[in-house]
C-alpha cells in the first residue's frame, strides 16, 4: 500500500526545503549578476514567501 497524503506532503516539504539550502549556497557563490538574478527567479518559484539570503556587500572603493 502507498504512503498517505499527509506522508507525501512532508517528503514534499523536505525536499523544498533542501533544494531551498542547495540554491541559497549558489546564490552566495555566484559571482555573475545575471546567473544570481537567474537563481533568485528559481528560488522564488519554488517558494515565493521564503525569505532570500542576505547578499555580501560588494567592497568599492570609498571616495574619500
Amino acid at each position: 500500500m502507498g504512503k498517505g497524503t499527509r506522508q507525501k506532503e512532508l517528503r514534499a516539504r523536505r525536499h523544498r526545503r533542501q533544494k531551498l539550502r542547495k540554491l541559497r549556497a549558489r546564490i552566495l557563490a555566484a559571482t555573475d549578476p545575471e546567473e544570481r538574478e537567474r537563481l533568485i527567479q528559481k528560488y522564488r518559484r519554488i517558494s515565493p514567501f521564503a525569505p532570500l539570503p542576505e547578499l555580501p556587500e560588494q567592497s568599492q572603493p570609498s571616495a574619500g
